[in-house]
């Protein structure tokens, strides 16, 4: 249901943009998106400062490549092959629960942009204040 929303106010965000005519499109395949930053990023950071260095090898690569494909697949599949953008946007229609969806939409599209350079900033700032942190034993 929470996706079912923010699928919808993506797409009343979109209607109001000059690619209004792909809207289903531009809602399905942000979601894969966001859904990729809000994980990867922070296991990304993590990874980071415990000092494995899995995400950022060979095998890490490709880890993320294929969940992100894997993702947009699945979001394809079930957004647009199986019709659900549509049954969505009119199941939400009829509840008339948002009103300012669009401006909702605009802050998710906002957020998720700007989610990767929050999370470094915050790395940044812990780094810079001494924050270290390792799985490994000390010596």
């Amino acid at each position: 249901m929470l996706l079912d929303n923010i699928y919808y106010c993506i797409y009343t965000f979109t209607l109001r943009t000059p690619s209004r005519d792909s809207a289903h499109l531009t809602a399905a395949m942000f979601m894969p998106m966001m859904i990729f930053m809000h994980i990867e990023v922070p296991l990304m950071i993590l990874d980071r400062f415990t000092g494995n260095q899995f995400l950022f090898g060979e095998r890490g690569k490709i880890l993320a490549v294929s969940s992100m494909v894997l993702l947009i697949i699945i979001s394809s599949i079930y957004y647009l092959g199986m019709r659900n953008g549509e049954r969505i946007v009119e199941m939400v229609k009829k509840k008339r629960v948002a009103k300012n969806s669009a401006l909702i939409g605009f802050i998710i599209v906002l957020e998720t942009s700007a989610f990767p350079f929050l999370m470094m900033g915050v790395a940044i700032f812990l780094t810079r204040h001494g924050f270290t942190y390792s799985l490994s034993p000390q010596r």
